[in-house]
């Protein structure tokens, strides 16, 4: 498998993603409004989304065929040492995979901290959502490092083995489950704060557009 195209897709990603954060940064600075910790937030997702990329492409290099290693279920298959590398660099950027996740939904909830401090139940709802995401980034994470008991059985056997690793297409589904509830709880939040305020529909519209557009 050729790894240039997974290299050339993974570099525009880490451009664009980095010249929004530049970007951000900037505004921030020449306004003179300082800088948050959404940003900083945000600043944490960017590095950790370059470090799964440079992971990602370096094991594409070295094991081009290393995605077949993780779909593999035969006791009698004996892993290379690019299998193993492989599957050590795939379970890091698992990990940090959902640390980059938890820092963006984090950064948005505390936009619309800042943006909405004054409305009490608002407030709240942001605190209890901030900790649901907490919450789903620690179990995500702790359940993903302890897949394979033990850890180590994760490159030295075969990772969809019953006898050492618990069954990671159920897990993926629970957690991308349980994601995609925070996202469209996280995308609603400011929507219900905006439709209380005294203005017309229209405005009401355009403004929560505007914060669905921003959120994405």
């Amino acid at each position: 498998m050729d790894a240039l195209p997974t290299f050339v897709a993974a570099l525009i990603i880490l451009i664009l993603g980095w010249i929004s954060v530049a970007l951000r940064f900037y505004t921030r600075i020449y306004a003179r409004q300082g800088l948050k910790w959404d940003d900083w937030l945000l600043l944490l997702a960017a590095i950790a989304g370059t470090t799964v990329i440079a992971l990602t492409v370096s094991a594409a290099v070295v094991n081009p065929d290393g995605n077949y290693t993780t779909q593999i279920f035969d006791p009698n298959y004996v892993e290379t040492p690019q299998d193993i590398f492989y599957l050590k660099i795939n379970l890091v950027t698992a990990v940090i995979y959902y640390t980059i996740n938890a820092a963006v939904k984090l950064s948005i909830l505390y936009m619309y901290y800042r943006i909405f401090h004054a409305k009490s139940a608002l407030r709240y709802q942001l605190f209890i959502t901030a900790s649901l995401v907490i919450g789903w980034w620690i179990g995500t994470t702790i359940a993903q490092i302890v897949n394979c008991i033990p850890i180590s059985k994760y490159w030295t056997s075969n990772i969809l083995d019953p006898k050492y690793c618990f069954n990671l297409n159920t897990f993926f589904v629970i957690a991308g489950s349980i994601e995609v509830f925070l996202d469209v709880l996280i995308l609603t939040l400011p929507i219900r704060a905006v439709l209380v305020l005294q203005l017309s529909w229209r405005r009401k519209a355009v403004i929560s557009g505007i914060f669905l557009l921003g959120s994405l």
